[in-house]
């Protein structure tokens, strides 16, 4: 019961907790229902549209937490006797990465260690994944500064953003050759990194701002690059969608220039005993991303 509560917690959903539970969602709501009637006290504020904890529900989430975690330490101590890791990581990531490198990823690490299984979860929203570290989940693969207290960042690497276009594009439209001529072009804006629809570019002679427009802005950057791969037009996109022979239609322009340079790290709970599963994953994917060509 302690497991199902702490699981709906984590997920805020009685069916992704028993998902992940490998159980029924009435399973889990029964679970839930009998542990509040135990303790005669109200958990979780539930609606057909809603789930919300109680504030006696937060102290007791957190409580038994702990305790979970105490008996995930003390079997993981045991199971270290054995030299045999075993049971579930759950990681959350953006979508474009998980696409990339991390199914790759996760596929050589199942190899090696086919006793620990990974739960890939993906999330665009950088915040809800680091609001998750701090119900008590895993890992959550971060682009960025640290914006969340109570986190441990694992640095991984850095990733290059730069503009690019398609051969299609550029055969019907000549290729800007000054980041000012970009404003003759259908430029196409991830809304969460340039909400003001200016492009900050850097080049060994200076930066660049210049304001751009165009008939598609998105939340996805999997959305601007497939718009275009497909001719629309022209977009700031990791550099990481043409490395080892990715993207073959993908063309850069303005080369003597580069949009943002981000960090990406891995956070994980500071005030939570991270098991030993857990630090074989961590260590594996910071092996894993040092040696990405793209990763400089």
């Amino acid at each position: 019961m302690m497991r199902a509560f702490v699981a709906v917690v984590q997920h805020m959903s009685f069916g992704a907790a028993a998902e992940r539970l490998s159980v029924s969602p009435s399973f889990v709501s029964k679970g839930v229902s009998q542990l509040e009637q135990s303790l005669g006290v109200r958990l979780l504020i539930r609606t057909t549209r809603h789930l919300e904890i109680t504030g006696i529900g937060q102290h007791y989430y957190e409580s038994c937490v702990s305790i979970l975690s105490a008996v995930e330490a003390a079997d993981d101590r045991a199971r270290d006797m054995q030299r045999n890791p075993r049971g579930t990581v759950t990681l959350r990531a953006p979508h474009s990465f998980a696409i990339f490198y991390l199914a790759p990823a996760v596929a050589r690490f199942n190899e090696q260690y086919p006793d620990i299984e990974i739960t890939l979860m993906i999330d665009e929203n950088p915040a809800q994944s680091l609001t998750a570290m701090k119900r008590g989940l895993d890992l959550a693969l971060h682009l960025g500064p640290m914006p969340i207290p109570g986190l441990i960042a694992k640095e991984l690497g850095e990733a290059g953003w730069s503009v690019y276009a398609s051969e299609g594009y550029l055969a019907k439209k000549a290729a800007p050759l000054l980041p000012e001529e970009l404003a003759l072009h259908n430029c196409l804006v991830h809304v969460g990194m340039w909400p003001d629809h200016k492009w900050h570019l850097s080049s060994p002679l200076g930066a660049k701002t210049v304001s751009v427009s165009g008939s598609l802005s998105s939340n996805s950057i999997l959305v601007l690059r497939d718009a275009v791969m497909s001719g629309v037009g022209i977009s700031i996109l990791p550099d990481y969608f043409t490395a080892d022979g990715r993207g073959q239609s993908l063309v850069r322009v303005l080369p003597a220039y580069t949009g943002p340079r981000r960090k990406f790290s891995l956070a994980y709970a500071r005030d939570r005993t991270v098991p030993r599963r857990v630090k074989i994953f961590m260590d594996f994917l910071v092996a894993w991303f040092r040696a990405s060509p793209w990763n400089s």
